[in-house]
């Protein structure tokens, strides 16, 4: 498990999934602004931050699908493979 830098459009705008599990990612980012989309039942949909990436259930992070978004201390990203196969080995 290795932790995985998703890009932003900002070269200052840092986000690292870093893995606390087989499947299971928290997300640490400096971003000073970040756009959360519910659903009905107050589940997340999207989390979209400062000069991007969108995420969204079904988004595909260097190979993996993301399964479920939640929200701690830090937002939580769940991946359907179970074991992230990153471009960072």
């Amino acid at each position: 498990m290795k932790e995985i830098i998703v890009k932003s459009r900002y070269r200052d705008v840092v986000i690292k999934l870093c893995p606390i599990s087989d499947s299971v990612y928290e997300v640490h980012t400096n971003s000073m602004y970040t756009r959360i989309g519910y659903r009905n039942d107050n589940s997340i949909e999207f989390i979209d931050f400062e000069g991007g990436p969108f995420i969204s259930i079904g988004s595909n992070i260097e190979g993996n699908i993301v399964k479920n978004i939640t929200k701690g201390d830090n937002y939580l990203i769940e991946f359907e493979n179970g074991s992230i196969s990153g471009k960072n080995d």
